[in-house]
């Protein structure tokens, strides 16, 4: 062995010192015990099985959450700070930005009211086609159903006034259309109607009486026919003849107008009783 080979060896004698011992490698499968007391325990630590798993979920985090992302508002968030996150999300700046197809029945001036309140609440443009269309069923539906349950008040008030008025019917409703042209013009008389009180069997009754005090001349230019009386006419004539001794009725068959009151008098009572229409 030469000189240098014993050198390189090394001695205490020499001075040379030996190399500490090199620390024990980090073991992952116990990298859980060295974590501090409160976070041993963690369930979602506990599902990386060393570090390395555990830096690459970290990674993954972090890039997901410096992307494009629109932090909500808390609780105690302003309007201004709502109408931030949507302007984000893609809402308009002008309200003509609303791009919409209209849809067959529905009024421009609505859709403009509904593109303010649209814009107030934070709508999309995409949703906002939506909520037309939406509103516009809906609207179509409530306009039916009025029209239908419109349509049958009319039946039923119809109904109740021939019930009523028998074949004074239609000389009864010219009466009362007069009385309301008479009274309150073209205006009110349009009114009435919209208001659905032209089918209205009190409204109507009384219409129909204060047109006879105007005189039945006046109704759409015809006269009147006696034949045609309400129920509560026909009670009264027929008073007007049972009480009257005078009347051709009570002077018998033989008399020439005999027939004619016993007639009239047959009528009467049918339209009392319902069985003359």
């Amino acid at each position: 062995m030469s000189e240098e080979q014993v050198q390189e060896q090394g001695s205490v004698l020499g001075g040379t010192q030996a190399p500490e011992a090199s620390q024990e490698p980090f073991n992952n499968d116990s990298w859980h015990s060295q974590l501090p007391e409160e976070l041993k325990g963690n369930e979602t630590l506990l599902r990386f099985k060393d570090v390395p798993a555990l830096a690459e979920s970290y990674l993954h985090a972090k890039k997901a959450i410096s992307g494009d992302k629109i932090p909500l508002p808390g609780e105690n968030a302003t309007d201004d700070d709502w109408k931030q996150v949507y302007k984000k999300l893609g809402l308009p700046e002008q309200l003509d930005e609303y791009k919409v197809e209209t849809p067959e029945g529905l009024d421009e001036g609505v859709i403009g009211q509904l593109r303010e309140q649209a814009h107030k609440a934070g709508v999309l443009p995409k949703q906002f086609q939506q909520l037309v269309n939406a509103f516009s069923e809906i609207n179509n539906g409530v306009m039916e159903e009025y029209q239908k349950q419109a349509m049958q008040t009319m039946e039923e008030a119809q109904a109740e006034l021939k019930r009523e008025w028998g074949p004074a019917y239609d000389k009864q409703v010219k009466l009362a259309q007069a009385a309301a042209r008479e009274f309150g013009g073209e205006e009110a008389f349009n009114e009435l109607n919209q208001a659905g009180l032209g089918n209205s069997p009190a409204i109507l009754k009384m219409l129909a009486k204060a047109g006879s005090l105007i005189g039945e001349d006046k109704v759409s230019g015809e006269g009147n026919n006696s034949l045609e009386v309400t129920r509560e006419e026909a009670q009264n004539e027929i008073a007007q003849i049972m009480n009257n001794p005078e009347r051709p009725y009570w002077k018998g068959p033989a008399h020439p107008g005999y027939e004619k009151d016993k007639s009239r008098l047959l009528y009467l009572q049918g339209i009392v009783t319902g069985e003359q229409e």
